[in-house]
């Protein structure tokens, strides 16, 4: 098996260890599945993770063929990668968001980027765009099962999760609740957003997920003293 990933960053200069990691881990450990970043911003950090993912495909597949090893369908199946983001930035605080642990530079409109500069991004980076898959919108109006249908949405390996609130990310895990299989890792890009207390942001969001559906999910990695990633387990 492949012991790790030829380490690429972007052009300009951006890493995340959490989603090297992370795909490291799906590819070396054959979990089927598309990629999913909820929140992209500008797509650096999407453009990140498809370097990643298919500089690991490559490789693993590779490591196959020199050995004589059938290749899996998790490899030789096209990957791709989902987008979902309203290109208009935070929405209106509101609900459990609305306390005075809200950082302050977190207001309506605040990580806003359009369309053009994320898709601009990707191929500056060499993305295929045929294997990406961009759903425009609040999430209350497209994270549902008219998507699910629209795009005939399966299961996830990597869940990358950057819509910092509370709200949006309790939209984001009922979403993706049915997608996720044994050994699907799900990434917190802002875990200590609201001074790091777990009743709120992103943390508590995830607890009340895990036991309200009694998900396993056991601690992956921590990087840059923001982010957390966990792997799920089915049983």
């Amino acid at each position: 098996m492949i012991k790790s990933v030829i380490k690429r960053a972007l052009g300009n200069g951006y890493r995340n260890p959490c989603i090297e990691l992370a795909s490291n881990f799906v590819v070396g450990r054959n979990i089927e599945g598309d990629y999913f970043e909820f929140g992209v911003f500008r797509g650096d950090s999407f453009a990140f993770a498809h370097k990643q993912l298919e500089s690991a495909r490559h490789s693993m597949r590779e490591y196959h063929r020199r050995n004589n090893v059938p290749i899996p369908e998790t490899l030789g199946a096209k990957m791709r990668y989902f987008a979902f983001d309203s290109f208009q930035g935070l929405p209106p605080i509101s609900g459990a968001d609305a306390n005075e642990k809200l950082p302050s530079h977190w207001q309506q409109g605040q990580f806003s980027a359009s369309r053009n500069l994320f898709l601009s991004t990707l191929r500056k980076n060499d993305v295929d765009l045929d294997s990406v898959v961009i759903v425009d919108g609040w999430y209350e109006s497209t994270l549902n099962d008219a998507t699910r249908q629209q795009f005939s949405i399966g299961k996830g390996c990597i869940f990358n999760i950057d819509c910092d609130l509370y709200e949006s990310t309790t939209r984001v895990l009922e979403f993706i609740r049915d997608a996720y299989v044994d050994g699907s890792i799900i990434i917190f890009d802002d875990w200590f957003g609201f001074r790091g207390n777990p009743k709120y942001g992103e943390q508590r969001a995830f607890a009340e997920w895990r036991e309200k559906y009694g998900i396993a999910a056991s601690e992956y990695s921590r990087s840059d003293g923001q982010r957390v990633s966990f792997i799920l387990h089915a049983d």
